[in-house]
């Protein structure tokens, strides 16, 4: 019976090991937009630093603007001009 036991959570165990150390199947979609470049470093809303934390993106211009939040992204898209000028 001890034996048993001690199979199964070894079983177990060697399960959760292999599936942790297994890559997610979006890890492609997470690299290629890590790679994004943006057009800067600061939510040009807020001015808060956006680099690799960014919620969103939005293209202007030919340019990815990333911003801190769904906010900030509303906000800019209604008048792209004013952010931009302000920085």
């Amino acid at each position: 019976m001890k034996i048993s036991k001690i199979l199964f959570f070894a079983l177990i165990a060697s399960a959760l090991i292999i599936s942790c150390t297994q890559k997610p199947k979006d890890s492609a979609v997470e690299e290629k937009t890590a790679s994004v470049s943006l057009a800067s470093d600061a939510d040009p809303v807020c001015h808060m630093n956006v680099k690799g934390i960014q919620a969103d993106t939005t293209l202007y211009n030919n340019k990815v603007y990333g911003f801190c939040s769904d906010v900030c992204k509303d906000s800019f898209k209604k008048n792209p001009e004013k952010y931009i000028a302000a920085n």
